[in-house]
């Protein structure tokens, strides 16, 4: 793979732009806090991050006290959300282009629930079922905004914009992993999961509610 990519030939393409890297950045975070179109993708980029993905950070407590598994059984777990994360981008990109939208509140929905399943349940093969998934859900979402924060960007602030959002999809679960943990340590695994389940409903309700008024009003 590396020795393919050295092999290609790209056409030279000069910036057109001027400025220096903080001014680049400045005037990307400009474009951003002007382009309302940019908020409901990217807001759910991070809370998915926020409130799903830090699952991670119990699922050794889940093998360990609650499905008793032990390290294997931590691995299967683990392999089970891999296996849903190559499905969901598999499936992402089977849908027509301009259909990923109307797909996005029912995967929304379905992650939210399967989490909330994983969370109460205290069988094996139903946790290996509900992880598959979840990692589809979440690579899903994350596949889909990320698209449509490309489709609606302007070449000259894709870079700076696409950084910015990777930046937050990289961060946020390692502050969600605090919120979590915090909360399993103060009550348990199972109830801080299903609180960030719900919690994540809830937000991106509220969410799609606004983005739903601001397009009436426009």
């Amino acid at each position: 793979m590396v020795a393919v990519l050295l092999l290609m030939r790209v056409a030279e393409k000069k910036s057109k732009l001027n400025e220096s890297a903080r001014t680049s950045l400045v005037n990307g975070f400009k474009y951003l806090a002007a382009d309302t179109r940019m908020i409901y993708p990217i807001s759910l980029v991070v809370i998915v991050s926020l409130f799903i993905i830090p699952y991670q950070t119990v699922l050794p407590v889940f093998a360990r006290d609650i499905l008793q598994v032990g390290a294997g059984g931590l691995g299967f777990l683990n392999m089970a959300a891999g296996l849903g994360a190559v499905l969901g981008a598999l499936g992402v990109a089977s849908l027509r282009p301009g259909k990923q939208r109307a797909y996005l509140f029912a995967i929304i929905v379905g992650l939210a629930v399967v989490v909330a399943l994983f969370a109460v349940s205290s069988s094996f093969a139903v946790a290996f079922i509900t992880l598959i998934a979840t990692g589809a859900g979440v690579v899903a979402i994350k596949a889909i905004s990320f698209t449509l924060v490309q489709q609606q960007l302007p070449d000259e602030f894709r870079g700076r914009v696409m950084a910015f959002v990777t930046m937050l999809s990289g961060g946020t679960p390692a502050v969600g992993g605090l919120m979590i943990g915090f909360a399993a340590s103060r009550w348990s695994a199972p109830v801080a999961l299903g609180a960030g389940a719900i919690a994540f409903l809830l937000v991106c309700l509220l969410l799609s509610m606004q983005r739903v008024s601001r397009s009436v009003h426009e």
